[in-house]
């Protein structure tokens, strides 16, 4: 009996992993597709401010001007009042074709390749109200996009593969904002700032490349809010919306205050 005991001993006991053999799980696709995903994510929060700020200086914007252009971040912070929007809007064809998170990532991505490639084209000298809003752009569909690439990590993985998935999207997001912050400067020193910019816009293909490669999430159902037995109050809603547009809407007006006045 005792060689049957050890048999089933042995049947059971998993094989130490051994010492790199946690790293297998970074090979897995959609670990993978995180990696290239995080990196679409740290490049346009970068451009639109620390490597903006010195393009601006080397135009010779005043630093009582460049300070408005930080704001242009706030949409980062702001994104929880638009986030339950892209829960509940679907976007037609897309949607069908890659599923709500992925098609939410690639729509957003292609809005921040435009933005990025029409702030290319701007003249910070002769028109920083144009540069301040294609900044505003920038930043606004680059939080969009991390609402939906945090949704779809959510979505697509166990909780055994969160850890992975976090490290993976934190390794994509730092390299890119050390590309984000060299790479423009180098060129421009070569070159000028708007092939930089127009460089950046073309590094944004390899988000592009980790939203196809991703894997598709299980089919999208808008989950209903539960209220128990919360009385409905269409009113309190309504106000709920307006404090959010206007806070949108505060944030626009203090980011454009003053960026028509020329340098």
């Amino acid at each position: 009996m005792r060689p049957l005991e050890t048999h089933v001993t042995d049947a059971v006991t998993p094989k130490p992993a051994g010492r790199f053999g946690g790293l297998a799980v970074y090979g897995e696709r959609r670990v993978f597709a995180q990696l290239l995903l995080g990196f679409s994510a740290g490049l346009p929060n970068l451009l639109i401010y620390d490597t903006l700020t010195a393009w601006l200086r080397d135009s010779g914007v005043t630093l009582e001007l460049i300070t408005f252009f930080g704001l242009a971040t706030l949409t980062y912070a702001l994104k929880f009042v638009w986030a339950p929007l892209l829960d509940r809007t679907n976007i037609p064809f897309l949607t069908k074709w890659l599923g709500h998170r992925r098609s939410w990532m690639l729509a957003t991505q292609a809005m921040i390749v435009l933005g990025l490639w029409m702030l290319a084209g701007q003249n910070p000298q002769t028109n920083l109200a144009g540069v301040a809003l294609f900044a505003l752009m920038v930043g606004f569909f680059g939080a969009t996009q991390d609402i939906a690439i945090d949704a779809w990590r959510i979505e697509v993985s166990d909780d055994a593969r969160q850890g992975a998935m976090a490290a993976a999207y934190q390794l994509g997001y730092r390299v890119a904002q050390i590309v984000a912050g060299a790479v423009p400067l180098v060129l421009a020193e070569l070159y000028n700032w708007n092939l930089s910019y127009a460089v950046m816009a073309a590094l944004m293909a390899i988000g592009v490349v980790g939203v196809l490669l991703a894997p598709r999430e299980k089919a999208h159902t808008i989950r209903p809010i539960p209220v128990g037995d919360i009385p409905a109050r269409p009113v309190l809603q309504v106000v709920e919306w307006i404090v959010r547009l206007a806070l949108i809407f505060v944030a626009a007006l203090v980011i454009g205050t003053g960026l028509t006045d020329k340098p």
